[in-house]
């Protein structure tokens, strides 16, 4: 799948990449495709939604966390860039990338 990827990129990896993806917010991801296509699509980890259910029962929003949505919303393990890229390849093999991410 690499010979289909031109880019990988999301600005929360920008500063102090941990390539684990421990301590990597919730990301936008772009994927760039060789053949000019873009993609677009936010990650959170499971953890990371735990923790926002948490803010948003003490902050009222989301009827105090009893919910949660964000367009294209793709919960995985952790955020780090080996974890996504897996993620996307997986995503080109299964031919879902157009169905789970935003055409942009």
């Amino acid at each position: 799948m690499d010979e289909l990827i031109r880019h990988i990129y999301s600005s929360a990896w920008e500063e102090g990449v941990d390539n684990d993806g421990a301590g990597i917010g919730p990301a936008d991801v772009v994927v760039c495709l060789t053949n000019g296509e873009k993609f677009v699509a936010s990650f959170f980890s499971y953890d990371q939604i735990a923790e926002l259910r948490r803010v948003h029962q003490a902050s009222g929003e989301f009827l105090h966390g009893a919910y949660f949505w964000s367009k294209h919303l793709v919960l995985v393990e952790n955020c780090g860039p080996p974890f996504v890229r897996r993620v996307v390849e997986h995503l080109l093999e299964e031919g879902e990338l157009a169905e789970v991410f935003d055409k942009v």
